[in-house]
């Protein structure tokens, strides 16, 4: 049985035919979970911007469909821009909110299960801040055509002074 990639799709000979496996629905589950945990950690209020920035990097290399990852300290410094300890604080934000999960050690690298446990609460906490922003904008709106009108009335029964008053 031989097995080769032929322009992004897998293939494995049987015998006379060819037996196709495509590879695509598990490229696009692993895009899908990729760009929901990046909305998630962007959208965290737990979470602070150098989080999405070691994230981003850890998704670089992740492993799927085991949601495995791990990047040398000297790669994750080079990708992020980040300091170590920086870094280290990201690491143990990410854990304490769940989506790193210490899976065990490469060497003297920690390799993690990458999760989105949170991805229901940020989406709706950022349902609850939109219909916040909609409704300050609503009374923004309304005060200034509040003070539209009052001006518009005050500046219509205004008597104008003389030149040398």
């Amino acid at each position: 049985m031989a097995r080769g990639t032929v322009m992004g799709v897998c293939a494995t000979a049987i015998d006379d035919g060819v037996e196709i496996v495509r590879d695509q629905e598990a490229d696009k589950q692993s895009a899908a979970f990729k760009f929901k945990l990046m909305e998630t950690v962007n959208a965290d209020p737990m979470l602070q911007a150098c989080d999405l920035k070691v994230v981003n990097a850890y998704l670089r290399f992740l492993k799927w469909p085991k949601k495995t990852s791990w990047v040398p300290s000297a790669r994750l410094r080079a990708m992020t821009g980040l300091c170590e300890s920086t870094i280290a604080k990201s690491r143990r934000r990410l854990c304490e909110v769940g989506i790193f999960r210490e899976f065990r050690m490469r060497g003297n690298v920690k390799v993690f299960i990458v999760q989105n446990p949170r991805e229901d609460v940020v989406r709706e906490h950022i349902e609850l801040l939109a219909e916040n922003n909609r409704d300050r904008e609503a009374d923004r709106r309304k005060m200034r055509r509040l003070l539209s009108n009052v001006t518009a009335k005050t500046i219509g029964t205004k008597t104008e002074c003389p030149d040398d008053f």
